[in-house]
């Protein structure tokens, strides 16, 4: 059987792909950081644990790409 595109590189493209959502969305959390806490405070949380809550996304979103793509 030979095929242009393996299962695993078909496989590994497509995931590459799927994290392109999730890390278009890192440099605006990072560069706006102080508007995205205002919104998060908005919504009823106080402002040191918003704060908290946005470091952990922007961790959560950066490592979680990471390992999608190469775990």
């Amino acid at each position: 059987m030979n095929q242009i595109f393996s299962r695993k590189s078909l496989d590994l493209l497509g995931r590459v792909f799927l994290v392109c959502i999730f890390v278009n969305a890192v440099p605006a959390k990072v560069t706006s950081f102080s508007a995205v806490v205002d919104a998060i405070v908005e919504r009823g949380f106080p402002e040191p644990i918003a704060a908290i809550l946005l470091v952990a996304a922007i961790i959560c979103l950066t490592l979680g790409s990471f390992l999608f793509v190469f775990y």
